[in-house]
């Protein structure tokens, strides 16, 4: 009889626990956009992309993967967050290294210059952390970057998500991203990553000219230990690594960006002391010429129009200095042939739409109705 008591509380645990675990590996998918994009990533083909873009908001919603493929002849893919942080750039190039062997990659700045504390801001860490495959990255990342009190947060995510629980319409929209992930042996992903606006913002000012800039601070010493580990592993891999500042337009009393450009030249300093390459985009005399105020959108990214004139001028510097064209499989260019008719309807769509959007993979279906 004690037997059995034993056997049927083992019997209860174990189900306890994998119940547990299945409940916990279904609700972390939120429908997040940005959780969405890390998830969609890892849907490509491996070793099916010759660049990839990593970092920040700026990454999404300046360069347009499709576009550069139909006029180009290169795969790539937007692998950013909003708000992203610094301490998640390196997993990040690492997966994308790991999963794809690029030709290039090109890393977002931007995130270096926050000041605040990294975990003041954990959502995006969160994001990338939930929709990344278990393997040693994603281990190394929690014992590096993580504070051993916020650990179990991580290693058990059900003590995050489980609120869910109670909430039918997430519970829903949760399994249906299950499904779409783990389920779906070809799920769609026609952007590519990429995040299109048709909003035109009249109140962007300029873009900075530096030369009028006198004023130089040094980023904070977490974001600097963060960047020259990011250094020091790009200058011992293979693939070669490319540092940008993408154009951002200054909206009108937004003293917070206006500060951002105070750490731009350290950054740069730090970089190109490194040996290796930097570009800034992000200047009143940039080689894009991205100085028109219709090119930019409310938040001060680029909007569709401002992505598609980046997008053929960065696609033009990449082929003309880096060696990226590939040669693809039948099923590869088929593939983004179709991807690119369809997201080619998407922005006709957009542009036409008289009502403000921002589209992305997780809203397609708003535009096309």
């Amino acid at each position: 009889m004690k037997f059995k008591k034993i056997f049927l509380v083992i019997i209860l645990s174990i189900a306890l626990a994998v119940g547990t675990y299945a409940v916990s590996i279904i609700t972390i998918y939120d429908g997040n956009k940005n959780q969405q994009r890390i998830q969609d990533f890892y849907t490509i083909p491996e070793n099916t992309l010759d660049v990839v873009f990593v970092g920040s908001s700026s990454v999404h919603t300046c360069f347009y993967p499709t576009l550069a493929w139909k006029h180009y002849g290169f795969t790539s893919y937007c692998l950013g967050m909003d708000r992203c942080s610094y301490v998640t750039i390196l997993p990040m190039v690492k997966e994308a290294i790991r999963t794809q062997h690029p030709k290039l990659i090109v890393i977002d700045i931007d995130e270096f210059t926050l000041s605040e504390n990294y975990m003041d801001n954990e959502h995006p860490i969160l994001y990338w952390y939930d929709s990344v495959p278990h393997n040693n990255t994603k281990l190394d990342f929690v014992k590096e970057a993580i504070p051993a009190k916020s650990r179990p947060y991580y290693y058990l995510p059900f003590i995050r998500t489980h609120s869910k629980i109670s909430d039918n319409n997430q519970i829903k929209e949760s399994i249906s991203l299950f499904k779409r992930y783990k389920l779906d042996n070809d799920p769609s992903v026609y952007l590519k990553g990429a995040e299109l606006s048709n909003i035109i913002e009249q109140d962007v000012q300029y873009l900075i000219d530096y030369n009028k800039i006198t004023e130089r601070k040094k980023i904070n010493k977490t974001a600097e230990k963060y960047l020259n580990q990011l250094i020091d592993y790009c200058k011992d891999c293979d693939t070669p690594i490319l540092f940008i500042d993408y154009p951002k337009g200054r909206i009108a009393n937004d003293t917070e960006y206006y500060e951002k450009v105070y750490y731009i030249p350290e950054i740069q300093r730090i970089i190109e002391n490194n040996g290796l390459f930097f570009l800034n985009y992000n200047t009143l005399n940039n080689p894009a010429k991205i100085t028109i105020y219709d090119f930019f959108k409310p938040d001060a990214h680029l909007n569709v129009y401002g992505c598609e004139k980046f997008t053929t001028y960065f696609s033009d510097y990449i082929v003309n200095n880096y060696d990226i064209i590939s040669s693809h499989s039948e099923e590869t260019v088929k593939q983004w042939n179709s991807d690119s008719d369809f997201a080619d309807s998407i922005i006709n769509n957009l542009k036409n739409n008289k009502k403000d959007f921002v589209i992305n993979e997780s809203n397609i279906s708003d535009i096309m109705q």
